[in-house]
């Protein structure tokens, strides 16, 4: 703003709401962030597939105790950083195959239960059995409770 509006430091940090001395803050370079940054370069050129993680456990292991968001950080602004791997695509089920039509009746059939309840609160089942081609019901089983046989 003070450049673009040709604005005193004053009005523009009043107009951005915050304090006058931010306005006049310059920030000191750290000679630390260069030092990690310098040798973050050297440690890449020699393991190129290492990222910032594995980078900063070589740290510690050399120069001491170093925050690894810092290096992090300084990995990311040298763009150093490694591509995004690619998920591998997980190969799916085996692709079912549909069944054959029926081309004539009695060659497939389908049967399932349907489930209701009376006015006065019984429940009933159906077994309906289905000729797949002609759409025909041969079967139907009606009852309060359907069960198959007893396991032997």
């Amino acid at each position: 703003m003070i450049d673009q509006h040709g604005l005193s430091v004053r009005c523009a940090c009043r107009l951005a709401t915050l304090s006058e001395a931010s306005g006049y803050y310059c920030a000191e370079p750290n000679t630390k962030n260069e030092a990690i940054a310098s040798r973050l370069a050297e440690l890449t050129g020699e393991r190129p597939a290492f990222g910032a993680p594995r980078m900063t456990g070589i740290f510690c292991r050399d120069c001491g105790a170093v925050n690894p968001k810092r290096v992090e950080r300084l990995y990311a602004e040298q763009g150093l950083q490694l591509p995004r791997r690619l998920k591998r695509r997980r190969r799916g089920m085996r692709r079912v195959v549909p069944a054959e039509l029926p081309k004539a009746p009695g060659q497939r059939g389908s049967m399932d239960f349907v489930q209701d309840i009376l006015a006065e609160g019984t429940r009933f089942r159906v077994l309906v059995v289905v000729d797949d081609c002609s759409r025909e019901r041969p079967a139907l089983e009606v009852n309060t409770s359907i069960t198959g046989p007893p396991h032997a």
